[in-house]
């Protein structure tokens, strides 16, 4: 699915939480396609459970945009 579209940049993604062995899992996978290319990506994000998870859900995309923005020098 469409997650984000500007103009020369369509992202496609999925996200998702669990809570296994003790900890949040969390992670956003996808790709984006950018002047003829695509880039794909996949983050996975771990925290312990029991502490504070305000953020943990903004955190996985967050986290993905600082790095295609440093990689390709786009803003998702």
């Amino acid at each position: 699915m469409i997650t984000s579209q500007k103009p020369g940049i369509t992202v496609r993604s999925k996200t998702g939480w669990t809570r296994t062995e003790g900890r949040h899992i969390g992670w956003w996978t996808g790709y984006m396609e950018h002047q003829g290319n695509v880039y794909f990506f996949c983050t996975r994000i771990m925290m312990p459970l029991g502490r504070n998870t305000d953020g943990f859900g903004k955190a996985r995309k967050l986290i993905t945009a600082e790095v295609l923005k440093a990689l390709y020098g786009v803003e998702i």
